[in-house]
């Protein structure tokens, strides 16, 4: 008769415990693993029936700087001739998580302003960045957010967050462990030279980064429309 689990000494009772543990926690991270990057929701057509948008797909130059992600552009449109671009990229890996001003820095733009914004609720921050051209002076007002499916946004504030091990494991854990999938989200548009404040620029983003934050949240992937209380801190 071959020997139960039970009849093992206590210290190979542990080993095969901790084997069994370690085999099924390693199936079901790849299971996850497999599934991250796969959310990529839609955004809607026309904002407000003032803005109404066009496709403008990222180059793939950019796209292989940030691990070839599903990702989408878009270019919003208004009567007025103003213009907002539009990235929603899915966070496959930590590559996608490409800090916007050192993009920016590549096409010759350096940031000259930068600020926090509760812009969905007190909870939900986006970073707002004013970037300006070395050499046209031409200045860019950049919203940046990371949104899980929950509708939590998340920000980079710096490059070094960016470098650091820690920011890249804590993304890891929400992926595999939680299943939560992100996407990151850049909204831009120039600030005219008679804009001088940049508020018009604002409200122009402000209309069309509250119409993504909406559509991500219920196009979440998960079937449900959280609320508050279901947010995972």
């Amino acid at each position: 008769m071959r020997p139960s689990f039970g009849d093992m000494p206590a210290p190979f009772r542990l080993v095969s415990a901790l084997f069994a543990v370690t085999a099924a926690l390693t199936i079901f991270i790849g299971i996850r693993a497999d599934h991250q990057g796969q959310w990529l929701p839609s955004v809607p057509d026309s904002i407000d029936q003032i803005w109404t948008a066009i496709d403008m797909p990222i180059d793939h130059l950019t796209l292989a700087r940030l691990g070839h992600p599903r990702a989408l552009g878009r270019q919003y449109g208004n009567l007025f001739q103003e213009h907002v671009g539009v990235n929603v990229i899915a966070a496959a890996s930590i590559d996608a998580f490409h800090e916007p001003t050192i993009c920016m820095a590549g096409y010759g733009y350096s940031l000259t302003a930068q600020k926090y914004i509760p812009l969905f609720g007190p909870d939900k921050p986006i970073r707002a960045m004013i970037l300006r051209s070395d050499t046209t002076g031409q200045r860019i007002l950049l919203y940046y957010w990371v949104q899980d499916q929950f509708g939590k946004t998340t920000t980079q504030s710096s490059f070094r967050a960016y470098q650091e091990y820690g920011y890249r494991l804590r993304h890891g854990l929400n992926a595999t462990i939680n299943g939560r999938q992100s996407c990151i989200v850049r909204v831009y548009t120039a600030i005219r030279p008679a804009d001088l404040l940049g508020r018009q620029a604002r409200r122009n983003l402000d209309t069309v980064s509250h119409a993504l934050y909406e559509a991500l949240r219920r196009d979440n992937g998960i079937g449900v429309n959280p609320s508050r209380e279901e947010m995972i801190p």
